[in-house]
């Protein structure tokens, strides 16, 4: 913004946000991995606050000169709003925006300059982008707070197409509170002539998430829409609202075109992330497996995607899954194998599939695999030999890979555990710190795994020492032995060390209770609690 001045009447206001220290390149770039990340409407109320991460000109730099009344700069940042010139209105409005909600009064002329597309400012500290006046007024009106729901209501119905827009995602973007009284007002903007308005206000029905559930038929309606956008908003709104437009969704999974398919599979993902128990998600597995054959990559990778949050439940899915392994696309290659972890014990079916992708592959399919059969448990026992070849590969990753795949395989794996005790040796203490764990739970003599893991607790690297302070605690009784060499754990330099030496030894000393009630031991036998020496 070079050669921008401000007067002596608007130093006062503009000051305040631009002494804020709001700025650097650390956060600039911070926020543009949040707006990478989330997009959609959340995406434009991010670009506005990223406005606050820019780096300024010196030229430009106005001293803060704080007043006792914040509401006293309202009047004239308003009248800086009513010029012309885009930088100035982008200026006002993140002053505004730093007053919150003393700024109530300058609602209806933010609201006014919803319509403003051009460019209020270029942030900086990496691949320049440009935030509008819309976007960094939407955040002002957000930072204003629930105040200005009934005018962002009203502008909903504005002759302005840009003011109905700008009202949409402002109503859809607070991050702070949402705005239920406007669903109505949504649900009647979804059919709005203009198609921009009614996608935005779709997105801001996402917003409300399960509050939404009214919307559901309309979203249905704009879901069957020939326009692929709004097809699209309507697919990820209905998402949003979860359980009840589970039908929809899945209809749309079958019958809808490639994007709204993707944008399906997408929600599925999303509602089984939302919540512990996926098994209500059970009907969506069907079109979900039947898109692992669909012609377009995307939705391939998309829908092993869902189905790995969905777990256990999607246990039927486990045959296209397995077909999906041999996908020609990698991508889809990795999520399918992802999908079986997810599944865990429900993909036994896979595991010949999945060793021999130990074997085959390289990199992270490789591991993925591994990583799957050790989440398959006990019934990836036959791959038991593949993962003890890997503990042995030159490729650090593999063999962490292998020790965590044979923890999770359990006493199945008791064969293993030579290797495993080698693998304590590693010269990688990721590797020492996986084998640890896994020999505590591979081991069918929990005595003589807590030989084996003991001596960890003086290893050079603190991840291993915490490792095997940790396993020590889920020997129970058998881990007796330990109990001197985890007193004196509770003296290491490292605090999760002392943290697990400490649980550790309370729970050893709980099981050495229990195993003594009733009998005559004496109380210091089963006393390990823990004390300085």
């Amino acid at each position: 913004m070079p050669g921008i001045r401000y007067g002596a009447s608007q130093t006062t206001a503009l000051s305040r946000f631009h002494g804020a220290g709001v700025r650097g390149r650390a956060r600039t770039r911070w926020m543009r991995a949040l707006l990478e990340g989330l997009g959609l409407v959340a995406c434009s109320v991010l670009c506005a606050l990223s406005c606050a991460c820019q780096e300024r000109e010196p030229s430009q730099a106005v001293e803060p000169k704080p007043t006792s009344d914040k509401g006293a700069d309202v009047p004239t940042l308003v009248g800086v709003l009513r010029q012309s010139d885009p930088e100035r209105r982008g200026a006002a409005l993140r002053a505004l925006s730093g007053l919150g909600p003393a700024a109530k009064e300058a609602t209806p002329a933010i609201i006014q300059v919803l319509g403003d597309t051009r460019p209020a400012s270029r942030v900086s500290g990496g691949p320049p982008f440009h935030i509008t006046v819309r976007q960094q007024a939407v955040w002002t009106l957000c930072e204003i707070g629930e105040d200005v729901v009934p005018p962002l209501i009203e502008a909903l119905r504005h002759e302005d197409e840009g003011i109905r827009v700008g009202a949409a995602m402002a109503l859809g973007g607070s991050l702070t509170f949402r705005p239920k009284g406007a669903i109505p007002a949504l649900i009647e903007a979804l059919s709005d002539p203009s198609d921009n308005v009614a996608s935005q206000a779709a997105f801001a029905l996402a917003a409300m998430g399960s509050d939404a559930e009214a919307a559901v038929p309309p979203l249905a309606k704009l879901a069957s829409s020939a326009k692929p956008d709004l097809r699209h908003a309507a697919a990820w709104a209905l998402g949003a609202v979860g359980q009840p437009a589970m039908a929809v969704l899945a209809d749309l999974l079958s019958n809808g075109d490639t994007r709204t398919r993707v944008t399906a599979a997408a929600a599925f993902e999303r509602m089984a992330h939302a919540k512990d128990d996926t098994g209500w998600l059970a009907p969506a597995v069907p079109p979900l497996a039947q898109a692992l054959s669909h012609e377009d990559p995307a939705l391939r990778a998309q829908a092993a995607k869902a189905l790995e949050k969905i777990g256990l439940p999607a246990a039927p899915a486990v045959p296209p899954l397995i077909a999906a392994l041999s996908d020609g696309v990698e991508e889809v290659r990795l999520a399918a194998a992802a999908a079986l972890e997810g599944i865990g014990p429900g993909a036994k079916d896979a595991v010949p599939a999945l060793t021999r992708m130990v074997s085959s592959e390289k990199g992270l399919l490789r591991r993925r695999a591994m990583w799957a059969l050790g989440h398959i448990a006990e019934a990836a026992a036959p791959a038991v030999p593949v993962l003890v070849e890997a503990l042995r590969s030159n490729d650090p990753d593999d063999r962490w890979s292998a020790a965590s795949a044979l923890g999770g395989i359990g006493r199945a794996a008791k064969h293993a555990l030579p290797a495993l005790e080698a693998a304590l040796s590693d010269r990688e203490q990721k590797v020492r710190s996986f084998a640890v764990s896994a020999i505590g739970d591979v081991s069918p003599d929990r005595r003589a795994a807590c030989s084996a893991i003991v001596g960890c607790l003086g290893d050079s690297h603190r991840d291993v020492r915490e490792a095997a302070a940790r396993a020590l605690g889920f020997l129970g009784a058998d881990a007796k032995a330990a109990v001197p060499a985890l007193r004196r754990a509770l003296k290491d330099d490292d605090e999760l060390v002392r943290f697990w030496a400490t649980r550790s030894l309370e729970e050893i000393g709980k099981a050495l209770a229990k195993d003594s009630a009733g009998s005559t031991r004496k109380p210091e036998d089963s006393d390990p609690q823990p004390r300085e020496e």
